[in-house]
């Protein structure tokens, strides 16, 4: 396992995954935990990506959701019941939190969409291994 603790990420490598996270100077719950995995092809090298909410967000925010829907749902069906329109209200609450997090995890995660981008645009070199020009554009699938 080599760490990686230079430039935007910080992580550890381990075979051919990288484990890593974006390197910033505040806390954010929503900072997602990136997986990188290389795998080789015909063409050169393929690399996948994952992004997730660290463990411990996704467990804390699945509980505290799955409590709110649960009250809500249950407020939400007695005051309606009862003829109150504003029991309605109690199923918005849940969209908000499922809104919030996945709004700022999306955040989160395009800025380390693009920091990986950056790191990794692909190029074509010359037979001296100068680097030639920048490729645009996929490379084949297969």
């Amino acid at each position: 396992m080599t760490l990686v603790q230079t430039g935007p990420l910080k992580g550890h490598i381990t075979g051919q995954v990288v484990e890593a996270s974006r390197r910033i100077s505040y806390r954010n719950a929503f900072l997602p935990a990136l997986q990188l995995r290389v795998e080789a092809k015909s063409y050169g090298a393929s690399l996948h990506v994952r992004m997730q909410l660290p463990w411990f967000v996704a467990a804390f925010v699945l509980l505290w959701m799955g409590l709110a829907l649960i009250g809500g749902l249950i407020s939400g069906v007695v005051m309606l019941a009862s003829g109150q329109l504003a029991g309605l209200l109690s199923f918005v609450f849940p969209a908000f939190g499922i809104a919030l997090v996945g709004g700022a995890f999306a955040f989160e995660a395009r800025k380390a969409h693009a920091i990986v981008c950056a790191a990794l645009t692909p190029v074509k070199f010359d037979a001296r291994g100068r680097v030639q020009a920048v490729v645009q554009g996929n490379a084949p699938k297969g």
